[in-house]
């Protein structure tokens, strides 16, 4: 999606690293948070597996979030079997954009 910049996923780590320190940052109201978007050219790239454990991840930090929205392209949805979205849809991956 981006010419100039490499494609990269941040590991596991990596993404416990930033909601640990948006939890110690927002700490006041990250309860009342119940709506993320991800960013990045196309998160939904990742496997289902992947997203599964990042969305179980952001659940840990931000335990009201109900809704995970981000960019999708189209080939990337299409890889996904009718199953795998039912099931992303079941942990809150409501709004795709491509």
């Amino acid at each position: 999606m981006y010419k100039d910049v490499k494609f990269r996923m941040l590991t596991l780590e990596e993404i416990e690293k930033w909601l640990s320190e948006i939890r110690k940052v927002n700490v006041d109201y990250c309860d009342e948070i119940d709506r993320i978007y991800l960013v990045g050219a196309d998160p939904f790239a990742l496997s289902t597996k992947k997203l599964e454990l990042v969305i179980e991840l952001i659940k840990k930090y931000l335990p009201n979030i109900k809704i995970v929205s981000m960019y999708a392209a189209i080939r990337n949805i299409m890889s996904k079997s009718d199953e795998q979205l039912e099931h992303l849809k079941n942990l809150g991956v409501n709004d795709l954009y491509r």
